[in-house]
């Protein structure tokens, strides 16, 4: 399980939106020895970010929370939305080169074309799983306060 912690901003029905703050690094990046996540982090600084969640106790606005995601459920949305268009790429670029002999002008394009019509089955997953629970992160527990190296425990959302 992936886990953040973050505090409840808004409501929705059975939802709740969390603000929580992007972590600068792990403590693998930390140490030099991670995947430079944390090089990326600190050129963008600590930045907050507005997720949608379940909330399944029914937790009020200004909670402390922790959410969590399943790996499986956001490695299957990762997929879902970048495989159709990879896919119709190397399709369209293959369909027009190798079985159909045609210029190298016209197997970019034919490539370019696959790639946007991949994009088709992928926009109309994200629009479709928007509302749903494919990838949306489940509020798991309450917490007693803000998390000690919270840099917005002080800060109120505008």
């Amino acid at each position: 399980m992936i886990a953040e912690q973050g505090r409840i901003v808004a409501l929705e029905a059975n939802a709740a939106w969390v603000e929580a703050a992007s972590r600068r690094d792990c403590a693998r990046c930390a140490a030099g020895k991670g995947c430079g996540g944390g090089l990326l982090g600190r050129w963008l600084g600590n930045r907050l970010h507005h997720i949608r969640a379940h909330n399944p106790y029914g937790l009020p606005v200004d909670s402390w929370v922790e959410l969590a995601l399943d790996e499986r459920k956001l490695l299957l949305a990762a997929c879902l939305m970048y495989l159709p268009p990879l896919l119709g790429l190397l399709l369209g670029a293959s369909l027009a080169g190798a079985l159909l002999g045609l210029a190298e002008w016209v197997v970019i394009l034919s490539g370019l074309g696959g790639f946007v019509i991949g994009l088709l089955p992928a926009r109309l997953l994200s629009g479709r799983q928007r509302g749903a629970s494919l990838a949306m992160p489940t509020i798991t527990r309450r917490l007693a306060g803000p998390p000690s190296d919270c840099p917005t425990a002080g800060r109120v959302s505008a």
